[in-house]
């Protein structure tokens, strides 16, 4: 089989079992590769084009995928019969997406091929209490829950801040908010009344450009996330990776200027307390005020997304800080690449959306440091996903678990997910 397509070991050896991976495998080769014929699938998974037509029709019937015309680029037909192609269907399964983003709740609707159909956002406060910011995802996830039909509906993602125990569903420590050990998956499953699953938010964003965006057909990536925190999402062999504890990828508490700044996590000189957007704002607001009036009073968003333009427009002194900010967040990834060789860099988050800015100075330094011949170093890109990305990512998890579980029954019918929480 192509381990490119498969990439997970098949769980048992009953005839039911093969079954259910099988249609994994035709699942995962759409969201790749797809729309795809018949006979393409057969090439790309090495399944016999018997295994392959009694998978489609599986799938066809639970209404996951459909037959959307003819390929029309096709070269070698048969008595000069185009193939039909084949493709995820979009009015089917439905993931609610949860992301307790620093300064904001979003929660959105998410189908099987990462298109969001709606979202919702209301804004936080720094230290807002878990209880309360589960109250208002709670809110806006029924606004959302009221407009669908609920057979659709196969479980919740959630895309958490800071520490998060996948095993387990707990927040362990969220320094943003000065969040400890927050059962947020089992407070949101309550709130939604749908089972969860979670992740650290770098993770699901991570997750989210693998299977949708940017990293769409890589398997080995680093998804880097800047916002008002900075984090790294690591995908190996197609999987999250987690570390033993579930703290790998916490990027923006490694420390890069000793002695430096004073990070929200108690320690001096973090990446984060040297570029993020708060960094950046309260650099700017000690430097820039007579060139930006307003910034004294303005959140911190506004003032780094001030701050990036006027960089990009070329100001000096707006240019001097978002340089120095660009410089130590480089470093830090270009290293991440020299110890992880990734094939792709994903650039996600607010801090990136002076992109003539950001990308070089990373794609930059990455080729200062790599050890790999040219051809071979870590490719950079800015992620597809846009601002959802975080969203699109949640309700990733829970198509990964769909497709683990072997859940793809019709929808109205699909089984949901049956647990609060997803192993990364």
């Amino acid at each position: 089989m192509n381990a490119h397509v498969a990439g997970y070991k098949l769980r048992g050896s009953n005839a039911a079992s093969i079954k259910v991976h099988n249609r994994a495998i035709v699942i995962r080769a759409l969201l790749r590769y797809g729309p795809l014929s018949r006979q393409a699938l057969v090439q790309l998974t090495g399944l016999m084009p018997s295994t392959i037509t009694y998978a489609v029709n599986h799938l066809s019937e639970a209404r996951l995928v459909r037959e959307i015309g003819k390929d029309r680029s096709a070269t070698n037909t048969s008595a000069g019969r185009h193939p039909i192609l084949i493709d995820i269907r979009t009015d089917a399964a439905l993931a609610l997406a949860i992301c307790m983003e620093e300064t904001s709740v979003c929660v959105g609707l998410v189908n099987l091929k990462g298109g969001l159909e709606m979202t919702e956002t209301l804004p936080v406060r720094q230290g807002i209490a878990p209880t309360e910011a589960v109250r208002l995802a709670g809110q806006l996830a029924r606004q959302l829950q009221a407009r669908v039909d609920g057979g659709r509906l196969i479980g919740a993602g959630v895309a958490a801040p800071g520490l998060v125990d996948p095993a387990t569903g707990v927040n362990e420590y969220a320094s943003y908010h000065d969040w400890h050990n927050v059962p947020l998956a089992a407070m949101l499953a309550d709130e939604v009344g749908l089972p969860i699953c979670i992740q650290n938010r770098s993770r699901a964003v991570a997750l989210g450009e693998h299977w949708y965006g940017a990293g769409r057909g890589i398997d080995d990536l680093i998804a880097i996330v800047a916002s008002e925190v900075i984090g790294a999402g690591i995908i190996i062999g197609g999987r999250i990776h987690t570390g033993r504890a579930g703290r790998a990828g916490e990027i923006g508490h490694t420390v890069v200027v000793e002695g430096g700044p004073l990070c929200t996590c108690g320690k001096h000189g973090c990446l984060e307390a040297v570029a993020s957007i708060r960094a950046l704002a309260s650099v700017a607001r000690s430097v820039l005020g007579a060139h930006l009036p307003g910034i004294d009073a303005a959140p911190d968003s506004i003032v780094a997304a001030r701050v990036l333009a006027a960089a990009a427009g070329g100001q000096p002194g707006a240019r001097v800080i978002v340089d120095n900010a660009l410089h130590h967040l480089a470093l830090a990834v270009a290293n991440l690449t020299v110890v992880l060789d990734p094939e792709l860099v994903i650039l996600s988050g607010s801090l990136f959306s002076a992109a003539d800015l950001g990308l070089p100075a990373i794609a930059g330094t990455i080729d200062a440091v790599s050890l790999a011949p040219w051809e071979r170093r870590p490719k950079v890109a800015l992620g597809m996903l846009g601002p959802h990305a975080s969203l699109v990512g949640a309700a990733t998890l829970v198509f990964e678990q769909l497709l683990e579980r072997g859940n793809l029954l019709a929808v109205g019918g699909v089984d949901a997910v049956s647990s609060v929480t997803v192993q990364g």
